[in-house]
Parts: structure tokens; C-alpha cells; sequence
């Protein structure tokens, strides 16, 4: 989690062939799934928010190829057909509204 917005800037471009300027929320995960960096576009700059949690961690769904190094940065969401509710987290801090 050391990167910052150019460094985020920069795996969104690279990494996952988007433009990191558009309306898109992009969410990255350190391996600890205790740290969270959303970036986002808004008018004129870039945003960055940061969250660190002390005795919990983000229930974080893994990309379906476990190959994909990148998996650990993307926000993957649910897999397809699966109910965003039925993913259970004990002990884990779940993002609401995002």
C-alpha cells in the first residue's frame, strides 16, 4: 500500500488498461486485508481515500485465477450469480454502499 495517486494512477492505466479519469471507483486491497485505497476522478483531481483497521479486515472476494498477481490489487466484487448476501465474513469488515 505504498503507492500513491500517481503510482494508482498508474496500475489503473497499465495494469488494467482503463483510463483512470473516468467515473469509475477503484478500489485496491493490501494482502493483509486490513488497508483499503479507493481512488476516484471528481471535476478537476484525482481523490484518494485511505482506511486502515486495527483488529479487523475487508472481506475481500479473490479474481477466479489464482495466476492473476493482480487479483490482490483489483476490487473483484461477487462472481456472476452469486448474491452479494450470501457471502458471509465472520470477524471481517464489509464495505456498505460502495
Amino acid at each position: 500500500m505504498r503507492k500513491s495517486i500517481d503510482g494508482l494512477a498508474a496500475l489503473v492505466e497499465q495494469e488494467m488498461d482503463l483510463s483512470p479519469a473516468q467515473e469509475v471507483l477503484f478500489v485496491f486491497c493490501n494482502r493483509g486485508r486490513d488497508k483499503i485505497k479507493l481512488l476516484y476522478w471528481e471535476r478537476n483531481g484525482f481523490v484518494v481515500w485511505y482506511k486502515r483497521l486495527e483488529k479487523q479486515r475487508f472481506c475481500w472476494l479473490r479474481l477466479p485465477d489464482a495466476g492473476d498477481r493482480r487479483g490482490d490489487q483489483r476490487a473483484t466484487g461477487h462472481h456472476p450469480g452469486q448474491d452479494p448476501g450470501d457471502t458471509e465474513c465472520p470477524q471481517e469488515v464489509r464495505l456498505q454502499g460502495l
